[in-house]
């Protein structure tokens, strides 16, 4: 890109987005955003439009680039800069929505326009996620209509990239990623759904549901009857459904946070959106109402705490004195998009489920279970499920329990939970509780985790009074405690519903009588 005008540090968002996605990943993480011209207008025309709002947005004259030191920044061009646009003509076989990749080590974005009669009759611009996030990306096709209507200088508006490039060592961001370290330290490690050894690659199961017209008009009520926003509540009824499914009460959930809490910040093209790990503190006893109340308290307090150091945090939650024996892993994902137009993002013409194959990263702390709710122009909801979940029950079934939760929530919120008409995974019934983890234990794939270590015969385990598990291990020939502890802490994130035994008891088989105690702190 020519005529660089600065070298900007990645922020936050950017650093975590970019040590989740592979290399082969990051040019297909992209946003399209198409608007459709009517009347069609000359190509000159359009390509002057989208000249303006390159101009207007750091973000779209980006690109990743390293520095002498080999550390990876974002380089921005100058305002000069010109978008190259492509043309296509325009037919019925037009794929307008198909992904289209942007490397953003050579550019942010890529414009195509589609020509009827030569004249443009539809734009798509095609931006990279490393620059923008979705809410970016609505600004942009406002920006982009109006530069088209004429009605919108070129101006550079106030929030900009460069506005939010806080490194590791800002101190807001240090404090919040202290704030979060607090929160989660005795929170639950993971919620099990099921007993499972996991590959580097996964099928997971994809179902779309509408919500119907007279649901989504009983959801509103209830989002002003119980004083909370439409994200608390649905957080809430998903919540809900996993303490049916898993028996767990306390769990974590993933969500985003868009961090834009003032004007400059909420019109700002650049990535932003980052994901936060949330507690809720349920019980068995809760009534509908009262997970709501949890799940808004959590909320709350933790709004304004979304730029911080995800990596980071994540890291020290899976030190091997922090983790008490498991990989951190959030129970569900819940992300509610309010405001999407229908500029960004394609509404499904079919409604069911699919499969999909996803990349299985136990770092980088994805939930088995997400949920996407897209309340405009038409309310659907997405939900994901990986194997530990859908070899339980089907995505489509979970779907609709989620459905099921929403009516009850809207017509009998003082429900109990144990109430709700949805039954329990049948992996809920050989999962043992009570572990100062959280992780609700499958004691015979636990078993096999220690037995697949090389030279271990046998393994029995049993849970101590103090919450602990102690493993009775039986070796062909002498193990090193330190060796031990240190396959087994490597293999376990790999191993769902598992914890590494806080003490291992080992017993050489050739010597029934050379025993040896040590624990995981060794």
């Amino acid at each position: 890109m020519p005529s660089i005008a600065g070298r900007i540090p990645l922020n936050t968002a950017q650093s975590r987005n970019l040590r989740n996605w592979s290399a082969d990943e990051r040019p297909w993480k992209t946003l399209p955003i198409v608007v459709a011209l009517e009347p069609p207008m000359s190509v000159a025309a359009v390509r002057r439009a989208v000249g303006d709002l390159a101009r207007r947005h750091e973000a779209l004259r980006s690109r990743l680039a390293r520095d002498a030191a080999g550390c990876l920044g974002q380089e921005v061009a100058g305002v000069a800069v010109e978008m190259p646009c492509d043309t296509v003509e325009l037919t019925e076989a037009s794929a307008i929505w198909t992904p289209m990749s942007v490397p953003p080590e050579e550019r942010a974005a890529r414009c195509t326009l589609y020509l009827r009669d030569g004249q443009v009759a539809v734009v798509r611009l095609t931006v990279s996620h490393v620059f923008t996030d979705v809410l970016g990306a609505q600004f942009l096709a406002r920006d982009l209509r109006r530069l088209l209507n004429g009605d919108l200088p070129p101006d550079m508006p106030p929030g900009q990239a460069s506005t939010f490039a806080r490194g590791l060592e800002d101190e807001q961001v240090r404090e919040n990623t202290e704030h979060w370290q607090r929160l989660l330290a005795d929170a639950p490690r993971s919620c099990t759904y099921s007993g499972v050894t996991r590959d580097e690659h996964e099928t997971a199961q994809v179902a779309t549901v509408p919500l119907a017209d007279a649901d989504a008009v009983r959801f509103t009520s209830a989002c002003r009857n119980l004083r909370v926003t439409a994200n608390m509540l649905w957080v809430a009824i998903v919540s809900i459904v996993v303490s049916r499914i898993s028996g767990q009460h306390r769990q974590v959930f993933r969500s985003t946070y868009a961090n834009r809490l003032s004007g400059a910040e909420f019109g700002a093209v650049a990535q932003l959106a980052q994901a936060v790990y949330v507690p809720i503190n349920g019980t068995a006893e809760d009534t509908l109402r009262a997970r709501v109340g949890q799940v808004a308290d959590s909320l709350l307090s933790t709004y304004d705490k979304g730029i911080y150091d995800a990596n980071g945090l994540l890291d020290w939650l899976n030190q091997s004195e922090v983790c008490r024996g498991a990989a951190f892993q959030p129970a569900f994902e819940l992300n509610y998009v309010p405001g999407l137009d229908t500029d960004v993002v394609q509404q499904p013409e079919e409604f069911g489920i699919v499969e999909s194959s996803v990349r299985i990263d136990p770092p980088s702390a994805k939930a088995d279970l997400v949920v996407l709710v897209v309340p405009a122009p038409s309310p659907v909801v997405q939900l994901s499920a990986r194997r530990p979940v859908h070899c339980q029950r089907d995505a489509a079934s979970l779907a609709e329990d989620c459905l099921r939760v929403v009516r009850m929530v809207c017509a009998e919120p003082d429900s109990l939970l144990v109430d709700v008409p949805i039954e329990p995974f049948r992996s809920t019934g050989q999962l043992l509780p009570g572990h100062h983890s959280g992780v609700a234990i499958d004691l015979n794939i636990t078993r096999e985790l220690v037995r697949s270590i090389t030279g271990v015969e046998s393994c029995r385990l049993e849970i101590e009074g103090t919450r602990r598990l102690m493993a009775h291990v039986r070796t062909a020939e002498p193990i090193e405690a330190v060796d031990l502890f240190r396959a087994l802490r490597e293999r376990q994130p790999w191993w769902s519903g598992t914890v590494v035994p806080d003490d291992v008891v080992i017993t050489l088989a050739a010597r029934e009588d050379s025993k040896y105690t040590t624990d995981a702190s060794a």
